[in-house]
Parts: C-alpha cells; structure tokens; sequence
C-alpha cells in the first residue's frame, strides 16, 4: 500500500491521507490524489515529487548532483536543512502505517473497537 501524509509543521497534525494500492511513484499519487494546497504555504517534499513546482509554486524540493557536477556545501546545508524539517512528516507517516498494518491483523470483532478509538488517533501527537 502506498500512503501520501500532509502534515501540519506547527501542530504536528495529520490534515490529508491518500492512499492506493500497489507501487505508485510519489508524484503520481499526489496528481491523482487531487491534493490542492493554499499558495502561501511551503510544501517540503523529497526527490519523488520531481515536477510539483507545476502544480504548486512554493514548494521546495533537495538539489540533486550529478557525477560531473557535485554538490556545493550551500546546496548539501539547503539538502539538510529540507530534510531535517521533514523528519516530523516521517514520523507520522510511520505512525499511519503501523495503525493500518495493526487494522489488518486483527479480527473483525476488535474492527469495531478501533472504528470507535479511530477519532482519538486522528489528534495523536508524538
């Protein structure tokens, strides 16, 4: 299953959760996911979401280097800097999965149990 996380950086909350089945590629699955962002927000996003900046202008993505062109210690910092801010997006995504995962175990009659607990995992902060 592939999952696409938006979170709140000052909150830490979930907002938005894709998901699909099967292998995706990271900016297919935001293009069907139809995920429309205020144009005033700042979407941090890793190498998979090459060629946002058509449907999102202020977003920043890590610079990449090439074997001929490697990168400038401004551009690993800048890399660093992205990542390092993403970390907490990270963690909630492993936070979803693991929940998803934990659904698939259990039996139908705990299903039920989890449907009434879903709303208290919604606001779950780490």
């Amino acid at each position: 299953m592939k999952t696409l996380v938006v979170v709140c950086k000052k909150t830490g909350r979930i907002i938005c959760v894709f998901c699909c089945n099967g292998k995706k590629h990271d900016f297919r699955l935001f293009k069907e996911s139809k995920i429309r962002m205020f144009k005033h927000i700042l979407a941090k996003v890793d190498t998979g979401f090459t060629g946002i900046d058509k449907f999102h202008k202020h977003s920043q993505l890590p610079k990449k280097r090439s074997k001929k062109h490697p990168l400038t210690k401004e551009e690993k910092q800048y890399n660093r800097s992205i990542s390092s801010d993403r970390v907490a997006n990270e963690q909630r995504h492993r936070l979803y999965k693991t929940l998803q995962n934990f659904i698939r175990t259990i039996p139908q009659s705990q299903k039920t149990l989890w449907l009434s607990l879903q709303p208290a995992f919604r606001d779950l902060q780490l």
